[in-house]
């Protein structure tokens, strides 16, 4: 399983969970939902979300881990000064991600009734929360330097 030090992983998580925070309007989302308390829409895409994460992570990680196995430097510093975001490099889980962040952003557009959810709080948070810091997806989205995603003139996620 791939790992990274609890102090990187948790510099990591504060990134990508505060980040988001700078570039939109801070009242305009709730950031602070657990799992339980979430509309049933967001859970619902949530489970779907899990679901491809966890064997999306696991592929990268075990390419992670072979290509720093096969290095011929044998350089695990080498290879993450090459590739900073480790693992979380993988086109397949980039766009993943970029899937579900989009489709959570999206949701109150398909439904009004729905209160916006702080994507990063989905696609972060509560992957902790379901699977704990530990484990390999968390590991592995930790080294994401930031979201791949940006905002448009108009507010909206693009």
């Amino acid at each position: 399983m791939f790992t990274i030090d609890s102090a990187k992983r948790d510099r990591g998580l504060h990134r990508l969970l505060n980040g988001p925070r700078d570039v939109r309007d801070s009242g305009a989302v709730d950031d602070d939902v657990d799992f339980q308390h979430a509309a049933p829409e967001y859970r619902d895409l949530f489970e779907q979300y899990s679901g491809a994460l966890v064997p999306e992570c696991a592929r990268a990680a075990a390419e992670w881990d072979a290509a720093l196995s096969q290095s011929m430097q044998a350089d695990a510093e080498t290879m993450w000064f090459q590739s900073p975001a480790g693992p979380a490099t993988k086109p397949s889980l980039v766009a993943l991600l970029r899937d579900y962040w989009l489709a959570c952003a999206g949701l109150p557009a398909r439904n009004p009734s729905l209160r916006p959810l702080a994507p990063e709080v989905f696609m972060l948070k509560w992957v902790v929360e379901r699977f704990g810091a530990d484990h390999e997806c968390v590991q592995v989205l930790a080294c994401m330097p930031y979201w791949p995603i940006g905002m448009d003139e108009q507010g909206h996620w693009v």
